[in-house]
C-alpha cells in the first residue's frame, strides 16, 4: 500500500462519510408523476402538430388580448383600461368584465421568460399556456387523491386525469381560457383543504383560502366551491362529525377567500359581500361560530347560572323556569338560539336598506341549479356550451369512469371519513350540474378520477395481496385471517382486464385531440372540406376597412371582429347588455331593410357582418342561429321600447314599433300538416335571409362546377323552393343565367345592404350600410295637372343626402319630360319641371304623381285633381 493510499485510508477514520440510502419507492413515485405530467403534456399538445398554431373558440381571443394589453402596458394599467372598441357605443371596463387570473398568469410567465432570456411571443405562451397548466393539475391531483386515501390512489387518479377526454377538451394548446387556471386553482384548494379538515394545519387552511381566492379571481366557478364546503360544512355537523379542526378550516379557508374575492372587479369588488355568492357561505360561518360559543358555554353552565342568579334576582317560579333551561343541553340550545335569533333580527330590521339590496346569481348559474329556468332565458339557451349534457357525451368523455365512479362513491360512503363527505358532496353535485350543463364536465373529471380512483384502490389491495401471497387480516387485535375465494390466477386476470381498459382509454384520450375539431377560424364541413373563409375576412377588415368601422354581427363573433378584425363592434361573448344583443337580433329578423336601418342606425353601425354555413349542420352559420335571434329580441321587447321613449320617439313611431314586432311564430312554425314547411313566408323577407342568400347558389358557375357546399345549397333550395336574393340593380335573367326558367321559386332583392366582402367560398360576407333613404327627403310644391295633359310642379330636396329624379309616373303611367333624366338634385335645392301626362284627363279626375329616384325604395307621391 503506497503513502497515499494508507494516508486516505487513515482520513477516512477520522472522517466518516455518511452513506446516502435511496428510497426507491419515493424514486419511483417521482418518476412516475413525471411521466403523468408528459404524457399529459404530449397528448395536449398534439393538435399543434395538425392544426395551424390558432387560439381555439371565440372566448380564448379575448383572454389572449387582455394578455399582449398586460404584456404591453403592465399589470396596473389593465386595471384602468375601458375598452371602447366593444359594446359601442356603451364600451366595457376589461376588469369589471373579465377575471384577471388567466391572462395574469400567462403575462407573468412572459415576463419571466425574458427576464432569462427566452424571446418568445406572447402569443405562442397564450397556446401553449393550458396544456402546461393541463398537465399540471393532473399533478395537483395526485396529491388530492393521495390526501383523501393514499398514494395509490392519487397516482392513479392523476393518470386518469391525463387522457380523460372530459379534461383534455379545454385544456388543450390553443383553448386559452379561465379554465386552465380555475381547474387547477379548484383541485389545490380541495387538496388544502382536506389537509387541513384532517390535520388541524392552519398553514393548509390558509393555502384553501388563498387557492379558492385565485379561482375567483380566474373563473366564475369559484361559485360552486363556496356552495360545496358550506354544504359539507353543515352535513358533518348534522351528522355529528363536527370538531374545533372543522371551525378552524372552513372560518380560515372562507374568510381569507372572500377577502380576495372582494378585491376582485369582476366578481363585484366589496358589493359581493351583498351577493348569493357570498353570503350563504357567511351564514354557515355564523352557525360555526355560533356552535363553537356554545360548547364553550355548555361546559360552563353551571358557572353562567350562578352569575345570572346573583345579579338578577329571581326568586320561585322564574327561578325555577331558569334553572329548568340550564339543566339540560338542548334546552340551553333552545335558550341562546332564542338569544341570537333576536339580537339577528334587531340587526336585520336596523339595516334593512342594506339587506335588501342583495343582489342574486346570474341567470346561467340559476339554470344549473334550476334546469328548466333555460327554457325562459332565451340568451342563455341559445349559447352551446350552456346546453344540458346528452347521455352519451357522458360515455364519450368519461369512458369506463362512468362505471368506476358510482363505485367510489359507494366505498367512501361506507366508510363516511370526513374527507370522504367532501368528495361524495363534490361527486354527486358536480354530476347533477354537469347533467344540466355541458360545459361543467371538466370539473366532473378531476371527481369522476378522483373516486374512480378510490374505487380502483380498494379493489386492487386484496387483489395484490392474493397475488403476494400476504396474510390478509380483518382485525387489528386478533390477526384472524380469511379465506381467500380467488386464485392468484384470477387475480391476474382482473388486473390483466382493467389494463386493457386503461389502454384503451389511453388511445380514447389519444383520439380525442387527433380527431378534435379544428380551431374554430378554420371552419370543417361535415364532408371532412376545411375552409379559410374568416382569415380573408380578417384580413380585408383590418386592410380595407376605415379605421372607425362599426361592424355590427351577432354577438358569436364579436370578440374575433374585434380582436383578429381590429374593428369596432356592438356585441360579444360577454353577453352584458341583453338589450343590446336584441337590439342586433330585431336589425336582423326585420321584414323590411328600412327597419333593419334604424335600428343599426341605433349604434351608428356603418357594416354588418354575417357567417354562412351553407345549411351544413358542422359549420354552425348564422342560417342555424336566427331563431335565437327572434326569441332574444322578442324577450327584450320591452326594454327596446323603453329605450325608445328615453330617445324622444313619437307615440306614433313606437306604435308602429311594437306593431311589427318580430316574433318566433311569424318565421317558424313546428305545428304544421305533415309535408309542409316549418319555415313561414315571412322568414324569406327577413334581412337576415337576404344577407345570407345572397347570390347563392354562385351565379357565375355552372350548377355542375359547383364545390361541395354550393352543389348542396343548390339541391336544398331547389327542393325546398327557397327564394334567389339578388342586389336591387340586378335581375333574376341576368345575375343567375345557368339558372333560367328552371328555377321557379322567384328572387328577393337587396337594396340597403351593399355587399363589399364575400369569402372566396362565400362563408363570411360583409356589407357597408346604406342609410342614404333615411337622410332622404322630398317635397313637392305647386303641384298642377290640366285638361290638355300637362302639368307642372316645384321638387325640393328637403334632406341630407343627393340624389337623381330618375322617374316621374302619373297612376303607375311614365310621364314625358322636356329635359332629359336622370336630374340631379342636391340637400336644399329645389327645381321646377314641367311635365305631360300620357293618358286622356278631364277636369276633375283624381291622378296619382309619383317621383321615383335613384334611392332605392325612396319615392314621393302626391294625389292631385285635374284642372
Amino acid at each position: 500500500m503506497s503513502k497515499l493510499q494508507l494516508f486516505i485510508y487513515e482520513a477516512k477514520k477520522l472522517i466518516p462519510i455518511p452513506r446516502v440510502q435511496v428510497n426507491r419507492q419515493a424514486i419511483l413515485l417521482v418518476l412516475s408523476l413525471i411521466s403523468v405530467f408528459i404524457i399529459a403534456l404530449c397528448i395536449r399538445c398534439i393538435p399543434f402538430f395538425i392544426y395551424p398554431p390558432y387560439i381555439r373558440a371565440f372566448d380564448p381571443w379575448l383572454q389572449y388580448e387582455n394578455a399582449l394589453y398586460i404584456s404591453i402596458f403592465g399589470f396596473d394599467s389593465w386595471f384602468s383600461w375601458y375598452d371602447h372598441a366593444s359594446w359601442y357605443p356603451i364600451g366595457r371596463d376589461m376588469s369589471q368584465s373579465f377575471f384577471p387570473g388567466t391572462p395574469f398568469a400567462a403575462a407573468t410567465i412572459y415576463f419571466l421568460l425574458h427576464a432569462i432570456g427566452f424571446n418568445i411571443d406572447i402569443y405562442m405562451i397564450c397556446y401553449f399556456f393550458p396544456a402546461f397548466m393541463g398537465a399540471i393539475t393532473c399533478v395537483a391531483t395526485y396529491f388530492l387523491g393521495k390526501e383523501i386515501l393514499d398514494k395509490k390512489t392519487g397516482l392513479i387518479a392523476a393518470f386518469l386525469l391525463a387522457f380523460t377526454p372530459a379534461f383534455i377538451e379545454r385544456t388543450m394548446v390553443g383553448f386559452f381560457d379561465n379554465e386552465s387556471v380555475g381547474m387547477l386553482f379548484l383541485v389545490l384548494s380541495l387538496y388544502f383543504f382536506v389537509r387541513s379538515l384532517k390535520r388541524g394545519s392552519i398553514i393548509s387552511a390558509v393555502f384553501a383560502g388563498l387557492c379558492l381566492g385565485g379561482l375567483a379571481a380566474s373563473w366564475g366557478a369559484y361559485l360552486y366551491l363556496m356552495y360545496i364546503f358550506p354544504l359539507t360544512t353543515i352535513l358533518l355537523l348534522l351528522i355529528k362529525k363536527y370538531t374545533p379542526r372543522l371551525f378552524m378550516t372552513y372560518s380560515v379557508t372562507i374568510t381569507l377567500a372572500i377577502f380576495i374575492i372582494t378585491r376582485v372587479p369582476a366578481t363585484g369588488g366589496s358589493d359581493a359581500l351583498k351577493s348569493m355568492s357570498v353570503i350563504p357561505a357567511l351564514i354557515v360561518l355564523a352557525i360555526l361560530l355560533f356552535y363553537e360559543v356554545f360548547l364553550h358555554l355548555n361546559a360552563q353552565r353551571t358557572m353562567i347560572l350562578d352569575s345570572v342568579t346573583r345579579y338578577i334576582p329571581l326568586k320561585g317560579k322564574a327561578l325555577e323556569k331558569v334553572q329548568w333551561f340550564f339543566q339540560n343541553r338542548k334546552r340551553f340550545l333552545i335558550l341562546v338560539g332564542g338569544i341570537v335569533s333576536i339580537l339577528v333580527a334587531v340587526l336585520i330590521i336596523a339595516n334593512l336598506d342594506a339587506f335588501g339590496n342583495i343582489s342574486g346569481l346570474a341567470a346561467k348559474f340559476i339554470s344549473i341549479i334550476y334546469p328548466t329556468y333555460r327554457e325562459e332565458q332565451h340568451i342563455v339557451a341559445s349559447v352551446a356550451e350552456q346546453m344540458p349534457t346528452p347521455w352519451g357525451i357522458f360515455f364519450y368523455d368519461l369512458n369506463f369512469l362512468v362505471v368506476l365512479f358510482p363505485v367510489g362513491l359507494y366505498f367512501a360512503f361506507k366508510r363516511r371519513y370526513e374527507e370522504d363527505l367532501l368528495l361524495i358532496v363534490y361527486g354527486a353535485t358536480v354530476t347533477y350540474f354537469t347533467g344540466s350543463m355541458i360545459r361543467i364536465i371538466i370539473m366532473l373529471a378531476p371527481a369522476a378520477c378522483i373516486l374512480s380512483a378510490y374505487a380502483l384502490s380498494i379493489i386492487f389491495k386484496p387483489l395484490a395481496q392474493v397475488i403476494t401471497k400476504k396474510t390478509l387480516t380483518i382485525a387489528r387485535r386478533r390477526r384472524m385471517r380469511i379465506s381467500v375465494p380467488l386464485g392468484r390466477d384470477t387475480a391476474l386476470l382482473v388486473f390483466a382486464i382493467v389494463g386493457i381498459i386503461l389502454v384503451y382509454a389511453f388511445l380514447q384520450g389519444v383520439n380525442t385531440t387527433i380527431y378534435s375539431p379544428p380551431p374554430s377560424m378554420i371552419v370543417r364541413d361535415s364532408y371532412g372540406g376545411a375552409y379559410l373563409d374568416w382569415d380573408q375576412a380578417f384580413s380585408f377588415m383590418r386592410n380595407e376597412l376605415p379605421e372607425n368601422a362599426v361592424v355590427a354581427a351577432w354577438w358569436d363573433y364579436g370578440y374575433w371582429i374585434t380582436v383578429k378584425g381590429g374593428k369596432i363592434t356592438l356585441a360579444d361573448g360577454n353577453t352584458r347588455n341583453f338589450t343590446q344583443i336584441g337590439w342586433i337580433g330585431r336589425a336582423f329578423m326585420e321584414t323590411s331593410e328600412i327597419r333593419s336601418l334604424e335600428d343599426f342606425r341605433r349604434f351608428n353601425a356603418t357594416h354588418v357582418l354575417v357567417f354562412f354555413g351553407y345549411n351544413d349542420a358542422n359549420i354552425h352559420g348564422d342560417e342555424g342561429k336566427w331563431l335565437w335571434m327572434v326569441r332574444i329580441s322578442f324577450d327584450e321587447v320591452i326594454n327596446l321600447v323603453q329605450n325608445l321613449y328615453q330617445s324622444g320617439a313619437s307615440q306614433e313611431y313606437i306604435n308602429n314599433f311594437i306593431a311589427n314586432t318580430p316574433y318566433e311564430y311569424q318565421f317558424y312554425n313546428p305545428y304544421v300538416l305533415p309535408g309542409t314547411s316549418t319555415i313561414q313566408e315571412a322568414f324569406f323577407n327577413s334581412t337576415i335571409y337576404k344577407l345570407l342568400y345572397y347570390h347563392a347558389p354562385e351565379p357565375k358557375l355552372h350548377p355542375n362546377y359547383y364545390n361541395t357546399l354550393n352543389r348542396n345549397l343548390y339541391t336544398q333550395m331547389s327542393n325546398n323552393k327557397y327564394p334567389l336574393v339578388i342586389g336591387g340593380n340586378e335581375t333574376l335573367q341576368t345575375t343567375y343565367i345557368y339558372l333560367g326558367s328552371s328555377w321557379t321559386p322567384g328572387f328577393r332583392t337587396l337594396n340597403h345592404f351593399k355587399p363589399i366582402f364575400i369569402s372566396s367560398n362565400g362563408l363570411v360576407k360583409i356589407y357597408e350600410i346604406d342609410y342614404s333613404i333615411l337622410d332622404s327627403k322630398l317635397d313637392i310644391n305647386n303641384l298642377a295637372v290640366y285638361t290638355n295633359s300637362t302639368g307642372i310642379l316645384n321638387i325640393s330636396n328637403t334632406g341630407l343626402t343627393t340624389y337623381n329624379i330618375t322617374q316621374i309616373l302619373s297612376n303607375g303611367t311614365s310621364c314625358t319630360l322636356d329635359i332629359t333624366l336622370p336630374i340631379s338634385l342636391a340637400p336644399g335645392e329645389t327645381k321646377q319641371i314641367e311635365f305631360k301626362v300620357t293618358q286622356t284627363v278631364n277636369a276633375g279626375d283624381k291622378l296619382l304623381i309619383k317621383i321615383a329616384t335613384s334611392i332605392p325604395d325612396f319615392y314621393e307621391e302626391k294625389i292631385v285633381l285635374v284642372e
